[in-house]
Protein backbone atom coordinates (compact mmCIF):
# COMPACT_ATOMS: atom_id res chain seq x y z
CA UNK A 1 0.00 0.00 0.00
CA UNK A 2 0.84 3.75 -0.68
CA UNK A 3 1.78 4.87 2.39
CA UNK A 4 1.61 8.53 1.76
CA UNK A 5 -2.40 8.08 1.96
CA UNK A 6 -4.23 6.81 4.65
CA UNK A 7 -7.27 4.80 3.51
CA UNK A 8 -9.26 7.32 4.63
CA UNK A 9 -11.66 9.83 2.89
CA UNK A 10 -9.39 12.48 3.78
CA UNK A 11 -6.92 10.28 1.76
CA UNK A 12 -8.85 9.51 -1.06
CA UNK A 13 -9.71 13.72 -1.53
CA UNK A 14 -5.80 14.15 -1.41
CA UNK A 15 -5.07 11.21 -3.73
CA UNK A 16 -7.80 12.72 -6.13
CA UNK A 17 -6.03 16.49 -6.21
CA UNK A 18 -2.85 14.79 -6.33
CA UNK A 19 -3.39 12.98 -9.41
CA UNK A 20 -5.36 16.21 -10.82
CA UNK A 21 -2.45 18.65 -10.00
CA UNK A 22 0.17 16.38 -11.22
CA UNK A 23 2.18 15.49 -7.73
CA UNK A 24 1.33 11.71 -8.97
CA UNK A 25 2.31 10.37 -12.01
CA UNK A 26 -1.39 9.28 -14.15
CA UNK A 27 -2.81 9.67 -17.24
CA UNK A 28 -5.10 12.30 -18.73
CA UNK A 29 -8.33 10.01 -18.44
CA UNK A 30 -7.12 8.80 -14.57
CA UNK A 31 -7.17 13.03 -14.35
CA UNK A 32 -10.42 13.37 -15.61
CA UNK A 33 -11.76 10.22 -13.06
CA UNK A 34 -10.09 11.95 -10.03
CA UNK A 35 -12.05 15.46 -11.06
CA UNK A 36 -15.08 14.27 -11.90
CA UNK A 37 -14.90 12.62 -8.76
CA UNK A 38 -13.88 15.26 -6.37
CA UNK A 39 -16.49 17.63 -8.36
CA UNK A 40 -19.68 14.96 -7.73
CA UNK A 41 -18.08 14.38 -3.97
CA UNK A 42 -18.15 18.42 -3.50
CA UNK A 43 -21.91 18.53 -5.25
CA UNK A 44 -23.12 15.33 -2.76
CA UNK A 45 -22.48 17.41 0.43
CA UNK A 46 -25.29 19.83 -0.58
CA UNK A 47 -28.76 19.02 0.15
CA UNK A 48 -30.32 19.71 -3.61
CA UNK A 49 -27.43 17.32 -4.68
CA UNK A 50 -29.41 14.48 -6.78
CA UNK A 51 -26.34 12.35 -5.15
CA UNK A 52 -24.96 12.13 -1.69
CA UNK A 53 -21.50 10.13 -0.64
CA UNK A 54 -22.03 7.14 1.64
CA UNK A 55 -18.58 6.58 2.84
CA UNK A 56 -19.74 3.50 5.14
CA UNK A 57 -20.56 1.47 2.27
CA UNK A 58 -17.19 2.31 0.74
CA UNK A 59 -15.48 1.21 4.48
CA UNK A 60 -17.75 -2.16 3.94
CA UNK A 61 -16.01 -2.81 1.06
CA UNK A 62 -12.39 -2.52 2.44
CA UNK A 63 -13.88 -4.22 5.52
CA UNK A 64 -14.76 -6.78 3.02
CA UNK A 65 -11.37 -7.12 1.46
CA UNK A 66 -9.66 -7.95 4.12
CA UNK A 67 -11.13 -11.66 4.55
CA UNK A 68 -9.56 -12.06 1.59
CA UNK A 69 -5.75 -13.41 1.83
CA UNK A 70 -2.71 -12.60 -0.84
CA UNK A 71 -2.04 -15.62 -2.62
CA UNK A 72 0.94 -14.84 -4.03
CA UNK A 73 4.55 -12.69 -3.16
CA UNK A 74 6.11 -11.96 -0.30
CA UNK A 75 2.68 -11.00 1.31
CA UNK A 76 1.22 -14.32 1.00
CA UNK A 77 -1.51 -15.33 3.70
CA UNK A 78 -1.47 -11.91 4.94
CA UNK A 79 -4.94 -10.00 4.98
CA UNK A 80 -5.72 -8.28 1.70
CA UNK A 81 -5.09 -4.30 2.50
CA UNK A 82 -6.49 -2.26 -0.31
CA UNK A 83 -3.90 0.24 -1.96
CA UNK A 84 -5.22 3.93 -2.39
CA UNK A 85 -6.04 3.15 -6.02
CA UNK A 86 -8.21 0.72 -5.04
CA UNK A 87 -9.75 2.55 -2.91
CA UNK A 88 -10.51 5.09 -5.48
CA UNK A 89 -12.23 2.75 -7.62
CA UNK A 90 -14.58 1.03 -4.75
CA UNK A 91 -15.33 4.79 -3.60
CA UNK A 92 -16.61 5.58 -7.20
CA UNK A 93 -18.37 2.62 -7.38
CA UNK A 94 -19.81 2.22 -4.07
CA UNK A 95 -20.12 6.30 -2.95
CA UNK A 96 -22.18 7.37 -5.16
CA UNK A 97 -25.71 6.85 -4.35
CA UNK A 98 -29.39 8.59 -5.57
CA UNK A 99 -30.64 10.79 -2.68
CA UNK A 100 -34.27 9.99 -3.58
CA UNK A 101 -33.97 6.10 -4.28
CA UNK A 102 -31.06 5.35 -2.19
CA UNK A 103 -30.14 3.56 -5.27
CA UNK A 104 -26.60 3.13 -6.36
CA UNK A 105 -25.51 5.77 -9.22
CA UNK A 106 -23.21 3.75 -10.62
CA UNK A 107 -24.27 -0.03 -11.68
CA UNK A 108 -21.58 -0.92 -14.41
CA UNK A 109 -17.90 -0.27 -14.37
CA UNK A 110 -15.18 -0.96 -16.46
CA UNK A 111 -11.61 -1.24 -15.16
CA UNK A 112 -8.63 -0.94 -17.15
CA UNK A 113 -5.07 -1.23 -15.51
CA UNK A 114 -1.65 -1.97 -16.33
CA UNK A 115 -0.12 -5.32 -15.78
CA UNK A 116 0.71 -6.31 -12.46
CA UNK A 117 -1.59 -3.83 -10.66
CA UNK A 118 -3.82 -6.18 -8.72
CA UNK A 119 -6.57 -6.23 -11.37
CA UNK A 120 -7.58 -9.82 -10.75
CA UNK A 121 -7.71 -9.38 -7.04
CA UNK A 122 -9.70 -6.64 -6.53
CA UNK A 123 -12.23 -7.74 -8.96
CA UNK A 124 -12.71 -10.82 -7.03
CA UNK A 125 -13.06 -8.70 -4.23
CA UNK A 126 -15.82 -6.75 -5.84
CA UNK A 127 -17.39 -10.01 -7.74
CA UNK A 128 -17.52 -11.78 -4.49
CA UNK A 129 -19.10 -8.49 -2.49
CA UNK A 130 -21.61 -8.18 -5.28
CA UNK A 131 -22.54 -12.00 -5.04
CA UNK A 132 -22.74 -12.49 -1.53
CA UNK A 133 -23.30 -9.31 0.44
CA UNK A 134 -24.09 -5.99 -1.59
CA UNK A 135 -27.88 -7.03 -2.92
CA UNK A 136 -28.38 -10.12 -0.87
CA UNK A 137 -27.58 -12.90 -3.48
CA UNK A 138 -29.89 -11.32 -5.89
CA UNK A 139 -27.01 -9.75 -8.11
CA UNK A 140 -25.59 -11.41 -11.43
CA UNK A 141 -22.35 -10.48 -12.08
CA UNK A 142 -19.93 -10.70 -15.36
CA UNK A 143 -16.21 -10.70 -15.96
CA UNK A 144 -14.91 -10.19 -19.35
CA UNK A 145 -11.43 -11.01 -20.13
CA UNK A 146 -9.25 -11.02 -23.57
CA UNK A 147 -8.13 -14.78 -22.54
CA UNK A 148 -9.08 -17.35 -20.86
CA UNK A 149 -6.38 -17.52 -18.40
CA UNK A 150 -6.92 -14.20 -17.00
CA UNK A 151 -10.64 -14.99 -16.08
CA UNK A 152 -9.78 -18.31 -14.74
CA UNK A 153 -7.35 -16.31 -12.51
CA UNK A 154 -9.93 -13.97 -11.21
CA UNK A 155 -12.43 -17.59 -10.59
CA UNK A 156 -9.54 -19.10 -8.66
CA UNK A 157 -8.74 -16.18 -6.39
CA UNK A 158 -12.75 -15.81 -5.44
CA UNK A 159 -11.73 -19.81 -4.31
CA UNK A 160 -9.08 -18.61 -2.83
CA UNK A 161 -11.53 -17.33 -0.10
CA UNK A 162 -13.92 -20.27 0.20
Amino acid sequence: MNSMYENSLAGLLQYARDCINGSLVCCVKHQWACMRFLKDYEAAQKKDSKFIFNWQAVEKVTRWATLFKHTKGILTDKPIVLDISQLFVVANIYGFYYRDTNYRRFQKFYLQLGRKNAKSQLLAIILTYELMVFTGGMSEVYCAATKREQANSIRRDKSDTE
